[in-house]
C-alpha cells in the first residue's frame, strides 16, 4: 500500500498471523506546466493531460520538418494529419475527434506561454490545384524543445478562451540554468525512400477494348511495350541531415541560451528539398528582487523549392498514375 514500507515474515506452523506495517514518506511530485505557464502538481489537476519530454519529439524526429508531425502515434487521442506537400508541410493536430461540422478543430498551439499563430493556407478542394504552405509549427526548432504537455478538453485549457475549444498543445522551450557554461550538439541523418506503390497492368498499351486509341484515358489497348518501373523510377531516395549546437548557462540572477540549427530535408520528387537555419537566443534575469524578466528572440531563414502540387488537377503524378503503363520517366 502506498505510504507504507513492505513487510515479510515467515509462515508459521500456527497459521496465524499480525502483521503491522509502518509508515513512510512518499509523496507523488509530479509538475505539470497547464495554461499560462503556470505550474501545477498533476494529482492536484481535475482534467487529463499528457506531457512529453524534449527526447520525444528527437530521438524520433519526422522528416517532413514539422515537430508537431513528430507527435504522431505518442499522444493519446490525437489525430496528426500531415499534408502531402513535401518537407516543411503543415500538419492538422485534432485533439478527441471533430467537435465542429464546418469550423476550425485544430487544437491551439501555445509556445511558453504565448498563443502561436499555426495557420496556414487552404488546401486544395475539388480539383482546383494549390502548393499548399507551411504552418507557425514547422517553424519551431524540436533541439530548442524542453517539454510538450498537452491539454485536451476545453476545461484543462479555459484560461486562453474559445481559441482553446479543441484543446492545447503547450510547448515550453529551453532557457539558461545557473551554474557552469555547458555545449550541447545533436546531429542525425535519415534515409527516405518509396515502400508502397499501387499495382498496375502492363500487358496493354493505350486504349479502350483491344484497340489503340490517343484521345483515350484507359490502358486497355492492343499489346505493347510498356515500362514496369516508371511509377517507381519518379521517385527519389532522400536524405535528411539535422544539425543543432546550444549553449547556456548563468548565475543566480541571469541565465542565457543560445541555439543554432540548420536542416536539409531531401524530398521524394526530384527537385523537392527544404533548407533551414535557425538561431534561438533567450535571456532570463532577476536583477531586482520579486521581478523577472524573459527575453527572447527567433530568426528562422527557410526555403522550400518546388513543392508538389495538391488536387486533382495539379496532382503532379497524375499522368503516371493515369497511364502508368505508357509513359516512361527519362
Amino acid at each position: 500500500m502506498i505510504g507504507y514500507k513492505s513487510a515479510e515474515l515467515p509462515v508459521t506452523a500456527a497459521g496465524l498471523l499480525t502483521v503491522g506495517l509502518a509508515q513512510e514518506n512518499f509523496t507523488i511530485d509530479e509538475v505539470v506546466v497547464t495554461a499560462l505557464g503556470i505550474k501545477r502538481e498533476t494529482r492536484g489537476l481535475t482534467y487529463a493531460t499528457q506531457q512529453l519530454s524534449g527526447s520525444a519529439v528527437n530521438d524520433a524526429r519526422d522528416n517532413s520538418g514539422n515537430i508537431m508531425s513528430s507527435l504522431t502515434g505518442k499522444v493519446a487521442g490525437a489525430v496528426i494529419t500531415t499534408a502531402a506537400s513535401g518537407p516543411g508541410a503543415s500538419a492538422r493536430v485534432v485533439l478527441r475527434g471533430n467537435k465542429s461540422i464546418s469550423g476550425n478543430n485544430n487544437a491551439l498551439i501555445v509556445v511558453d506561454g504565448v498563443p502561436y499563430d499555426n495557420s496556414s493556407a487552404q488546401q486544395a478542394t475539388g480539383t482546383t490545384y494549390n502548393y499548399g504552405t507551411s504552418d507557425g509549427a514547422a517553424n519551431i526548432n524540436p533541439d530548442d524543445v524542453e517539454s510538450i504537455n498537452v491539454l485536451k478538453g476545453p476545461s484543462a485549457a479555459a484560461l486562453y478562451g474559445s481559441r482553446a475549444a479543441n484543446g492545447a498543445i503547450l510547448i515550453t522551450t529551453k532557457q539558461g540554468k545557473s551554474g557552469r557554461y555547458t555545449i550541447d550538439y545533436n546531429g542525425s541523418a535519415f534515409f527516405d525512400q518509396v515502400n508502397l506503390l499501387t499495382e498496375f497492368q502492363n500487358t496493354y498499351g493505350r486504349g479502350n477494348g483491344g484497340v489503340s486509341g490517343t484521345n483515350i484515358g484507359e490502358s486497355w489497348g492492343p499489346k505493347a511495350q510498356t515500362y514496369k518501373n516508371n511509377v517507381k523510377d519518379f521517385y527519389e531516395n532522400s536524405a535528411t541531415f539535422n544539425n543543432s549546437i546550444s549553449t547556456y548557462g548563468g548565475t543566480e540572477k541571469l541565465q542565457g541560451y543560445v541555439s543554432y540549427a540548420n536542416n536539409k530535408i531531401g524530398g521524394i520528387i526530384q527537385g523537392n528539398s527544404l533548407k533551414r537555419n535557425s538561431l534561438n537566443l533567450r535571456v532570463n534575469t532577476e536583477l531586482i528582487p520579486k521581478l523577472k524578466t524573459d527575453v527572447k528572440l527567433n530568426y528562422v531563414n527557410q526555403q522550400i523549392d518546388n513543392r508538389p502540387r495538391l488536387g486533382i488537377w495539379g496532382f503532379l503524378l497524375k499522368p503516371i498514375l493515369f497511364h502508368g503503363t505508357w509513359i516512361k520517366m527519362n
